[in-house]
């Protein structure tokens, strides 16, 4: 059953994403209704709710991962490359994966992940906050 719901989950998880950027928009516009805000001041207050909603995340993952024993963390990530490993013939697609078998490879894809999460996070603040401004936008003359 859970598997089902999992693109759905990762579906609404950027879309919160995005939502986070307009909501952060409607609260200023609520604050401040007769200012002038533009489509790429609402980027900007997105990508700024992006960051902090990053933070937010790793700081409640990072939580989450001291609970779990490292050594059953490890062992799952283990369990997954190398079923990967099984599946791709390729050897030098293997090398690379015995690679990040090692701490150093763990490190290293757990800081590009990390990354890449921020980036999507941001991203997608961006998106949200410049489409609420826009499409909220008053006309005034």
């Amino acid at each position: 059953m859970c598997i089902l719901l999992t693109p759905f989950l990762k579906a609404g998880f950027v879309l919160g994403m995005a939502v986070g950027g307009s909501v952060c928009v409607a609260i200023y516009r609520r604050r401040q209704p007769f200012a002038r805000f533009t489509s790429m001041m609402g980027a900007r207050l997105g990508a700024a709710a992006g960051v902090f909603g990053f933070v937010v995340y790793s700081a409640v993952q990072a939580l989450v991962l001291l609970a779990v024993p490292r050594d059953e963390l490890r062992k799952t990530f283990e369990e997954a490359l190398q079923q990967a490993i099984r599946q791709n013939p390729d050897p030098k697609v293997q090398e690379i994966a015995r690679g990040l078998l090692t701490p150093e490879g763990m490190a290293a894809m757990m800081i590009f992940g990390m990354v890449l999460l921020l980036a999507m996070f941001v991203i997608f603040g961006v998106v949200g906050g410049g489409l609420a401004a826009s499409l909220g936008r008053r006309d005034r003359d």
